[in-house]
């Protein structure tokens, strides 16, 4: 189970390990993003350094955007993964509903807790 938390601001946050960084990193959990991972240039540039790809993506007012798309490896239930990273000019991560999938997501705004399951069937 991963654990996250409900912050000052409402938003679903949890920490994920990042391969070439020391501390984990804060991201809040965005089921409007539909692949893994944003995370701000400034920060991808210091994980590593090989472009994969630029693709299109629709932001939620509808402007389509270019952007720089890298591969970076995370720790995700306790096994390292190779996941897609979308360059952003934002200053917080993303994680979104692609890393979700087979997973139980529950937020309890009330008692702000965040729990992901990861689900076998």
């Amino acid at each position: 189970m991963i654990k996250g938390r409900v912050n000052e601001d409402n938003l679903p946050e949890i920490k994920i390990k990042l391969k070439g960084r020391k501390r984990p990193l804060k991201v809040i959990l965005d089921t409007g993003f539909n692949g893994e991972l944003c995370l701000p240039q400034k920060m991808i540039k210091k994980l590593c350094s090989v472009l994969c790809f630029r693709e299109y993506f629709e932001l939620a007012h509808g402007e389509l955007v270019l952007a720089d798309v890298y591969r970076v490896e995370l720790t995700w239930f306790g096994k390292m993964r190779e996941v897609e990273v979308v360059s952003t000019k934002a200053k917080e991560g993303l994680l979104g509903t692609e890393l979700l999938r087979n997973c139980t997501l529950t937020f309890d705004f009330i008692n702000k807790n965040i729990e992901i399951h990861q689900d076998y069937g």
